[in-house]
C-alpha cells in the first residue's frame, strides 16, 4: 500500500527528532530510521497496527523510543494514512472522539 504522512504528523516526528538531537545527537539518527522502518511495515502489512478503541485508528509503538505511529488504512484506494506521531503518555482521545 501507498503511504502517507500528514503535515501534522511531520511535523510532529520532526519535533521528537529536535528533542532527541538536543538530549543525545546520535539518537536522531536512530529515531528517524526507526520512523522509516515503520513506515515500511506498514505498507507492506497495514493491519499490523492495534486498533485504537472502536475506531478506523491503529498505533504501532516506535520501539525503544516512547512514541506511537498513529495512522489509518483506507482499503478502497490502498493507502495508509500517517495521521501522528504522539507521545506514547499522551492520551489517545483525539482519535477516539471522547472529550469532545
Amino acid at each position: 500500500m501507498k503511504v502517507r504522512v500528514t503535515v501534522e504528523a511531520r511535523r510532529e516526528a520532526q519535533d521528537a527528532a529536535v528533542w532527541f538531537r538536543n538530549r543525545d545527537p546520535s539518537s536522531v539518527t536512530r529515531f528517524r530510521r526507526r520512523f522509516n522502518q515503520l513506515l515500511a511495515q506498514v505498507s507492506e502489512y497495514p493491519e499490523i497496527g492495534a486498533r485504537i478503541g472502536g475506531t478506523r485508528f491503529r498505533r504501532l509503538p516506535m520501539t525503544p523510543f516512547p512514541y506511537l505511529l498513529v495512522y489509518e488504512v483506507d482499503e478502497t484506494d490502498s493507502v495508509v494514512t500517517i495521521v501522528a506521531v504522539s507521545h506514547a503518555a499522551q492520551s489517545q482521545r483525539r482519535f477516539t472522539g471522547e472529550g469532545n
